[in-house]
């Protein structure tokens, strides 16, 4: 069960590289499948040092309410820990990363009891799957001869596909908190970037809200978040 946005819905060819004899013997096996693909979002509360590096991760949150609503628990936990510790004058900073990535799934059919408002659910496809930009990577690979070769290295499964927002600093106790505010913004409008303009400013508005609850107590800073275009 996912409450993560829809970013796309494929259909097409897949293929796998499959062992046919249990010694090493390999074949790529093709197969029509529709793939939905997920936007899902998560974040890491860490204490870093005066040279940035970091000294402990605090803690990690995904989205359970809602897309982005990882931040909230995060803006939450590292206010809070930078409050208790009394970080922000001395070396020590606290920091909030980001992780965006898109996910392949196959959806699965309803149950009796959902309801309209049952948030859709997917299995995650296997991690060797590939894709149809890398048939042709497959095929060369294929055509070297030597069935047995190792080296896959030109073929990138859906299992490699790097997060398009990897560990950004969305928040931090350095500097002054319109930086911290704009760089949040920044990575929203990332994340948000390619949905209807009705849902975008939903989330937005909701992230505002985070921000409000949960730094704007401290330093007045949540003004910006929601105004983004």
């Amino acid at each position: 069960m996912t409450h993560d946005p829809v970013v796309r819905v494929e259909a097409g060819t897949w293929c796998r590289i499959v062992d046919v004899d249990g010694l090493g013997l390999r074949r790529a096996l093709s197969f029509e499948r529709e793939v939905t693909w997920t936007r899902e979002a998560g974040t890491r509360v860490r204490l870093v040092n005066g040279a940035g590096r970091e000294v402990d991760q605090a803690a990690a949150f995904c989205d359970a309410r809602g897309f982005l609503g990882c931040l909230e628990p995060a803006l939450e936990s590292a206010t809070g820990l930078a409050t208790d510790h009394g970080v922000g004058a001395g070396p020590f900073a606290v920091e909030i990363l980001l992780d965006v990535r898109d996910v392949p799934g196959i959806a699965l059919p309803p149950e009796r009891w959902d309801t309209d408002s049952t948030p859709r659910r997917y299995r995650q496809v296997p991690r060797d799957w590939i894709g149809h930009a890398d048939v042709g990577a497959v095929a060369a690979w294929m055509a070297l001869g030597d069935e047995r070769y190792d080296d896959m290295s030109p073929v990138r499964s859906l299992g490699d596909r790097k997060p398009f927002i990897d560990g950004a600093v969305v928040w931090t106790t350095r500097g002054g908190a319109a930086r911290d505010m704009r760089a949040l913004r920044e990575a929203v409008d990332a994340a948000l970037e390619g949905f209807p303009p009705e849902f975008a400013a939903e989330v937005r508005e909701r992230v505002a809200g985070y921000v409000d609850e949960a730094v704007a107590p401290v330093d007045g800073s949540a003004e910006g978040v929601a105004a983004t275009a």
